[in-house]
Parts: structure tokens; sequence; C-alpha cells
């Protein structure tokens, strides 16, 4: 009786501190700032600058992005996730190097985690959503390309300030991003450019914020999914006016299955162009960008360029590329056909749930 008694006293015991802890433990969060030095130099039209600090060597969730930049002075900021950047810094000093049409990081696979422009606000990510950066995780350093319009002005420190923290989330957020090469025929009023490419993940993802990014010609850009048994039949998925403050913006969250058709389409006003306009990164050309924030278990990044589908391998809520290309086992295998015994099986089990 003692042994139930002290069995007893140790449950209640429990129980008493379970009720007494907190409900969550605050997360610890750390603000980091990435933005190009002053000294940097920027001259001419439409030069392109990337900078990035080591992050620090701990395992953290990025739930924030504010950018600090102003539109006067800067076209766009995108973030790039790296193993390693393209150029190290040097003794604990930001590095800072021309990154036109030239690449953010250094090693195979550069992934966009965040866009900015036309004075968009900060980003907080929802609550329990984090992208996964630091030791351990894909994302070792973040590069910060910032596209200046014009000469830098000596005291302009464009980039972003990072909020971190070190708690875990349950949800790991991810990024579908879309871009395309076209040409605009001139003095149209109506010119549509499309960009489709498959799911490849093995894992639904959830949406839950969209940015949307073209130069003065676009009028609007959205992206529609056809399922895969839909038989042809699509849905809008997310959409947004590119004239607009380019950040990320609430979606409505729906998910995306595992071989479902995305389609983005950008349209396109040329009535007063008198010539052909391609896509190119500066502000005299267009683009066709849209980037779909999404969360699942695992995270998962994945670009669509022209039609052609890259994922980026590192992470853990991606399949390799080598997986498109394994052949089956056993191609001319079928299912066995049912026999008596499983048809009579079938049928008293048919019998059973229609007497219940």
């Amino acid at each position: 009786m003692s042994i139930h008694r002290s069995q007893s006293r140790l449950a209640v015991l429990l129980l008493v501190t379970l009720c007494s802890l907190p409900d969550r433990v605050p997360a610890a969060t750390l603000e980091f700032e990435i933005t190009v030095p002053e000294e940097t130099k920027v001259e001419g039209e439409d030069a392109y600058i990337c900078t990035t600090l080591a992050l620090p060597d701990k395992p953290y969730k990025l739930v924030g992005v504010e950018p600090l930049a102003r539109k006067e002075v800067v076209h766009h900021i995108l973030l790039y996730g790296c193993d390693v950047p393209h150029v190290k810094p040097k003794d604990g000093q930001a590095s800072a190097w021309r990154c036109d049409m030239a690449p953010a990081c250094g090693g195979y696979a550069q992934t966009v985690m965040y866009g900015w422009g036309k004075d968009a606000p900060r980003l907080d990510l929802p609550q329990g959503v984090g992208f996964s950066v630091g030791r351990g995780s894909a994302v070792q350093w973040v590069v910060a390309q910032v596209h200046y319009l014009h000469e830098k002005p000596d005291d302009e420190k464009a980039g972003v300030r990072l909020t971190l923290q070190d708690n875990p989330v349950p949800f790991s957020a991810g990024l579908l991003s879309y871009a395309s090469w076209f040409s605009i025929p001139p003095r149209k009023q109506h010119f549509l450019v499309q960009n489709n490419c498959c799911y490849r993940g093995f894992q639904p993802l959830t949406t839950f914020a969209v940015r949307v990014h073209t130069h003065t010609m676009g009028r609007a850009v959205f992206m529609t999914r056809m399922l895969t048994n839909a038989k042809g039949k699509s849905h809008v998925v997310a959409a947004g006016d590119p004239q607009k403050p380019q950040g990320f913006s609430p979606v409505e969250p729906q998910v995306i299955w595992p071989g479902d058709h995305l389609t983005v389409a950008c349209d396109f006003d040329s009535s007063g162009k008198s010539v052909t306009v391609g896509a190119g990164p500066s502000h005299e050309n267009e683009m066709c960008n849209m980037y779909l924030m999404v969360y699942a278990a695992l995270p998962h990044m994945e670009v669509c360029n022209g039609g052609s589908s890259l994922v980026d391998e590192r992470s853990p809520g991606n399949m390799p590329r080598a997986a498109a290309l394994l052949p089956d086992p056993f191609p001319l295998w079928k299912p066995p056909q049912p026999t008596d015994a499983v048809d009579q099986v079938c049928a008293s089990a048919a019998a059973a749930v229609h007497a219940c």
C-alpha cells in the first residue's frame, strides 16, 4: 500500500509541476544586419552589389526581415541562402562585390529566400514558421543582392535586418521561385508570358505569402494550379499587382500536392513601345517573377526557370535530381487479379457494413 501511496503522490507532484510551467519558453531573438558598406563605390546605372556577413555559429530560425533601403535609390533587394558565398568576408568585415548577372553564392546552388521593392514593408513569418539557417542547415550564409538604380550616395547603407530566434518551430518555411526569358512585341495592350513547372517534392506544401515582380510594363502576375487528376481544370493560387509595393503579401492558404502543375503568367502592356522589349536585369528590360512562400514539415526550395525546374538538393524536403532519372525496376509488373476467395471476403465485408 505504501508503494501505491508514494506513486500517487509522485503523480500529483508531476501534475502540479507541469501545470505550473509557462505555456511556452520565450524564444531568444537576435537582430542581424547585412548592408552594403558605406565605403563601397557604385557608379553608373543598374549596378548589382552583393554583400554578406558570416551568420552566428548556432542553429537559428529566420522569422523576420526588415528592408533597409529607399525606392529612390534601390530598385530591389534579393536575399540568397548559400552554403558558401561567392566572396567571403575577411577579418569579420562585410564583403561587397559586383554581381551583375553573376552568382551570389560560391557553391552549386543559390536559393532565393526573400525579395523587396517599391518601399514594401517588413516581413514577419507566421507563428510557428521559420527558415532554417546557421549550423546544421543548408543555409550557412545569407547574401543580400542590392540593385541600385543610379550611383550610390556616399552615406547609403542599403540591405536588410534579419530577425533570428534560437527556439525550434514546428514548420519550415520554403520558397517556390519563378523566372523566365522572353520578348515582348511592341504595341500590344495585353501580352501574356507563361512559365510552367511541375512540383517535384514529395510532401504537401501550404502557401502563406507571395511577392510578384515586373518592371514598368507589367500589369498583373498570377499563378494557376492544375491538379494531377483534375482533367485540365485549374484555379488561381496567388496573384499580385507588380506596380504596388513589392513585398510579400498574405494569400489564402492552399495545399500544393506532389505532381501539381503550377503556371505563373505575367500580363504586359507594350502599347507605348515602338520596339521589342526583352527580359533582362536593367530597368529598360522587363522581368516576370513570382516568389511563393510555403511551409511544410521539411524545408523545400525550388526554382522554375523558363519551364525547367531546379531544386535545392541540400534541403531535406527536396528530392535529388537523380531521383527523376531512376528507371522503374519492374516496368512490366502488374498487380494480380483477385481470386474467388478474395471476392467472397469482400462480399462478406460489404454485407457486414450494410448490416451496420
